[in-house]
């Protein structure tokens, strides 16, 4: 299961994780991901450069969690490891999923 740490430095919520992304995902971020939904914070970046393995129902939910951003019109930046960014572009869903460099 990820480790996720969450950080806020103006007006950016960082997720950083570790290991993998599975089911359950976005569930261990709600609290954090709450930060990112109030006034305070207008972009969310979830960092996967330290993650391993990324599941297909992982990959599911970071479109889920891009769905939502864009809901609420919050920026949403994955910056994905090298094999995380393999899989979300062989499966085509970097297309529903902001990408970034780190």
């Amino acid at each position: 299961m990820a480790g996720v740490v969450a950080h806020v430095v103006a007006g950016t919520v960082t997720f950083q994780v570790s290991d993998e992304v599975a089911p359950g995902f976005v569930d261990r971020i709600d609290h954090a991901f709450a930060l990112a939904a109030s006034a305070l914070t207008s972009t969310m970046v979830v960092d996967l450069t330290e993650v391993t393995f990324l599941s297909l129902e992982g990959a599911a939910e970071l479109v889920t969690l891009a769905r939502h951003c864009a809901e609420i019109r919050r920026d949403l930046r994955v910056i994905p490891s090298l094999s995380v960014r393999r899989k979300l572009t062989l499966s085509g869903l970097d297309t529903h999923i902001p990408l970034a460099d780190a």
